[in-house]
Parts: structure tokens; C-alpha cells; sequence
């Protein structure tokens, strides 16, 4: 069982796609599909549901590893925003994600978001989906000619990383390795000094060391410009402490642009190589407003140079 902390790892994945360009979008978002999964594992209960996937094969070879990135507690996370698809050229892999049941369209039939009761979503359990993992990578392993005996490489980010650290404590037979992304581990607790939680930053260095190895001077303006966001709400009446809440909005948008920094756009970031286009509209913006309405407007999907952010989207 091989396991690495996405903090070590996963600035590979940040730096920038490995993927040709013009190998087209198809290879970034293959189609959709559907997998009939079992509600309930372990029972007698035959009832099933639909449970949403992708699959990209274009890279794999016979004997060659699947990566597989289980989705968190949201929509299908798509191929074309997963680090996965930067790795499997080189290691002839074929990569999968699956949608997290009770999420997405994965709904099992009489439950949705409009019925949360106690009985629509007692299947909703860690054995359940930990089994649907294991279902799904079985049945590729089965239907993929030459995956019969491929290694199964786990990862999922925040809950998902928690999910990838049970998968190979409890599933080692199934899951050869995984990339845990951020895990809910060794990082929490209530403690925000580096003395009593060391590990709780760990992400947010590591993208900030994305940011100074592809442009120094960038790198400094950003740090520059968001440390005087802070100033014209030190004397503010306002209840709602608008600087913390505009730094954080900022802050996710540069971590997204370093994560998804592929050569098309994807669905999370709309902007192909958006590390690139960020970078760029920092070093050539005239004042900090400029400076740090780019990303804003970026990680608004109405990207155009020109308007105001859609707040309520």
C-alpha cells in the first residue's frame, strides 16, 4: 500500500498541464455516464440507483494503473479538472471519476435534496460508499480489456482525502495507493499557530510556491496587494468583517487557477491556462484594485476585461 499527502505531491499537478493541446476537449471530458449501483451493500436488498461516472481510456495500456478519483459531497467532480489526466500519458493509465452518492444526479429513487428525511438517506453510510468504490473499479478491472490486474490508485481531496485514507486502511486488497488531497487529518483542530498545528497551512504554502516559482514579481505583487485589502477595513463599523471575507474569496480563486492550469478550459475554470492569464493581468495591472479585480472577475466565468462580479454567483 503506497500513500503520499497531496501536500507533497501534488504540486506536479499545479505547475501546469502535460496534456498536447491539440489533442482535443474530448480527451479532457469524456462522455458522462451512468453505473448501476446496489443501495445497499451487504443486505439482501436488491434495490439499485444510477450512480454518474466518466472514464477516459485514451492513454491506457494493457497492465497500466487506473486512477481513480472518487468525487467529494458535490456535483461529478469532471476528468478534465483532475490532476489524473495530467499523469496518464506517461503512465499509460486509464483514468475514472465517480459521483458520490446523494449528490449530482446520483440520487437513488424517492430521495433527492427537496427530501431530506431519516429514511431516504440511511444509505447514505461510509460502508456504503467505500462498496461503491470497490464496485466501480471492479467492474473496469472486468470490462477493460488488459486492466484485468491493474493497480487502483485512489485520491479525492478534503472529505475526499479522508475517504482516500480509509480506502487503503480498510481496502488495501482493492486500492494499491492513493493521493490523499488535504485530508481531514493531521490538520485539524481549533488551534490557527503553526506551533500547536503545523500542518494546518500546508496547502496554502504549497500553492503560494506555485506562485513564486512561475513569476517572482507576481508572486510579491499578489502578497503585496492583498496585505493592503486589510487596511481600509481596520476602522469599518460593519459588523461582517469584509477584508477577511474578500480575502477569502481571492485566495480560493488563485488556488483554483494554479490547480486547474490546463491548456483548455474546464468546467471549474472557464480560462485556458488561467495561471498564465492571472500572472499576466498582475504584472500589468496599474493599481491594487486592478490587480486584484482579475481574479475575481476570472473565477466569475464573465471574463472579459470589462464589467463587475456576479456577487450572487
Amino acid at each position: 500500500m503506497k500513500y503520499f499527502s497531496w501536500s507533497v505531491i501534488t504540486i506536479v499537478g499545479f505547475a501546469g498541464s502535460t496534456i498536447a493541446q491539440d489533442l482535443g476537449p474530448s480527451l479532457y471530458n469524456p462522455p458522462k455516464q451512468n453505473f448501476t449501483q446496489k443501495l445497499n451493500h451487504g443486505s439482501n436488498d436488491n434495490t439499485t440507483f444510477q450512480q454518474q461516472y466518466q472514464i477516459n481510456t485514451a492513454f491506457f495500456k494493457p497492465g497500466g494503473p487506473i486512477l481513480f478519483h472518487q468525487s467529494e459531497e458535490g456535483p461529478l467532480v469532471p476528468l478534465n479538472s483532475s490532476v489524473f489526466t495530467d499523469y496518464a500519458p506517461e503512465l499509460g493509465a486509464l483514468v475514472a471519476t465517480l459521483e458520490h452518492r446523494f449528490f449530482g444526479t446520483s440520487f437513488p429513487a424517492g430521495s433527492a435534496y427537496n427530501n431530506v428525511t431519516t429514511e431516504a438517506y440511511a444509505p447514505l453510510t461510509l460502508g456504503n460508499v467505500m462498496q461503491d468504490s470497490i464496485e466501480f473499479v471492479n467492474w473496469i478491472r472486468q470490462t477493460t480489456p488488459g486492466a484485468e490486474n491493474s493497480k487502483v490508485i485512489y485520491t479525492g481531496g478534503s472529505y475526499g482525502g479522508f475517504l482516500t485514507a480509509i480506502a487503503l486502511v480498510q481496502h488495501s486488497d482493492t486500492f494499491y495507493g492513493g493521493i490523499s488531497g488535504s485530508p481531514g487529518l493531521t490538520s485539524w483542530g481549533l488551534s490557527l499557530t503553526l506551533e500547536d498545528n503545523p500542518f494546518r497551512y500546508g496547502a496554502s504554502d504549497w500553492v503560494s510556491n506555485v506562485y513564486y516559482d512561475a513569476n517572482y514579481a507576481a508572486a510579491l505583487r499578489i502578497k503585496d496587494a492583498l496585505n493592503e485589502l486589510k487596511m481600509p477595513f481596520q476602522t469599518s463599523s460593519s459588523n461582517l468583517d469584509w477584508s477577511n471575507i474578500l480575502n477569502v474569496v481571492l485566495v480560493q480563486q488563485y488556488d483554483e487557477f494554479a490547480q486547474f492550469n490546463f491548456p483548455t478550459k474546464t468546467e471549474i475554470i472557464e480560462i485556458a491556462l488561467a495561471l498564465e492569464v492571472v500572472i499576466n493581468q498582475t504584472l500589468a495591472a496599474n493599481s491594487t484594485g486592478e490587480l486584484l479585480r482579475a481574479p475575481i472577475l476570472m473565477g466569475n466565468s464573465i471574463y472579459n476585461g470589462t464589467g463587475c462580479a456576479d456577487w450572487e454567483n
